[in-house]
């Protein structure tokens, strides 16, 4: 009976961490995509920014209404729910012919992404045993997540010499996988009862916004805001930013982004395990203060070995702790029967911060000195050093 359940755990954790992988490849597809949906669809300055953002913004919804649908009517079922809807706008993404059209489908792609984010890391805090070990589980999403990204500068290589239509490939690559999560649902667990979330349901809600809990709710939001203002600014931007520093450009520029993929990677796997020996407020801030110093440093090297070196080490903090502690505080932040919804908060306030990123970095790089984007993300690496100083719960 115990191998059985440990099997039962085992398989929940595996497909929650393939349709983690999908969504980070979904949102970074984009980085690789957009010069050939530029091409294909001869895009206006303003269609490029929505096909940039339209999943973000579809995540921003998914997240607050999935995430509390998970809490009403059970996390297994939303999974499921959210990979059918991000493989269904994969699809209809990939057969687009307009940029109209590919704005809606990947609006729909970020609707079925914003309800996995909060119910993944809901889903696997639930289903483990607690302490270090929980942080190691649910701290795993960021490797997946960050994985996918990789994944997608890869496959954008891989097609670069296809033709003006290899963005069709692209956004239909991770609809087998999101297919393989739904044939398997059955091996998936359900953490929480349904009914014990139902009850009192929406008399409790006003709990995430009093005493205690405001600051809890306040600080989720606030550091995962202040996160991805600079991490999707950066990402997805990475090719122009980074062909800006060496002066390259075409494969060159998306070899190098996925180098620096790799070293944030590499970075998540370093923090999952420094977990163990350091509290997750205090490697919070270690992050911050990382991300802080070397994008101050890349406002004002000059040197294209020193420049490119900075941005590897941004990568490294990135993922060193925010970009596992956004899956892993969250979850620990709420209560039971309101998680799904806390962490949906959580993830549209980091969505709003994305679009801050996605928004701002082209308009100051056309407006200022190259180095005045990275001053301007610097201050929301302060914010996120703050926030957690003061807000963050004390372990």
């Amino acid at each position: 009976m115990n191998r059985h359940h440990l099997s039962g755990r085992d398989w929940t954790a595996l497909l929650v961490y393939v349709s983690m992988l999908v969504d980070g490849y979904n949102l970074t597809v984009i980085t690789p995509a957009l010069n050939p949906l530029k091409q294909a669809f001869a895009a206006s300055p303003a269609e490029v920014a929505l096909l940039a953002s339209s999943a973000i913004i579809g995540n921003f919804v998914g997240a607050i209404v999935l995430g509390r649908i998970s809490d009403y009517m059970g996390r297994k079922y939303v999974v499921i729910i959210d990979v059918m809807i991000f493989a269904v706008g994969g699809v209809l993404s990939a057969i687009s012919t307009d940029a109209f059209q590919l704005i809606i489908f990947r609006f729909i792609v970020g609707l079925g992404i914003g309800g996995d984010y909060p119910v993944a890391s809901a889903i696997l805090m639930e289903r483990s045993r607690g302490g270090s070990s929980s942080n190691v589980i649910v701290g795993r999403l960021g490797t997946m997540w960050t994985a996918g990204f990789v994944l997608s500068v890869v496959a954008g290589i891989a097609l670069s010499g296809s033709g003006p239509e290899s963005w069709r490939i692209l956004f239909l690559l991770p609809v087998v996988p999101s297919i393989s999560v739904v044939l398997l649902r059955h091996f998936i667990l359900e953490p929480v009862h349904p009914s014990r979330a139902r009850k009192n349901y929406l008399a409790d809600l006003s709990s995430l916004f009093t005493g205690r809990q405001l600051t809890l709710t306040v600080f989720g939001s606030l550091f995962w805001f202040s996160f991805d203002v600079v991490q999707y600014g950066i990402t997805l931007f990475s090719p122009s930013i980074i062909g800006t520093i060496s002066g390259q450009s075409g494969s060159a520029v998306l070899y190098s982004a996925g180098v620096v993929g790799m070293i944030e990677l590499a970075g998540t796997l370093c923090g999952v395990y420094i977990l163990s020996f350091v509290t997750r407020r205090s490697l919070l801030i270690i992050g911050f203060m990382g991300i802080m110093v070397s994008l101050l440093c890349m406002s004002l090297v000059r040197d294209v070995l020193a420049g490119l070196l900075v941005i590897a080490v941004f990568g490294f903090f990135a993922g060193l702790s925010p970009g596992i502690l956004e899956f892993i505080f969250p979850p620990a932040l709420f209560p039971e029967g309101l998680r799904g919804f806390g962490c949906g908060i959580s993830n549209s306030a980091s969505r709003l911060g994305a679009i801050i990123g996605i928004v701002v970095e082209p308009v100051l790089s056309a407006l200022f000195w190259p180095g005045a984007v990275f001053l301007f993300y610097s201050m929301f690496a302060v914010l996120g050093i703050v926030s957690t100083f003061f807000l963050a719960p004390r372990e």
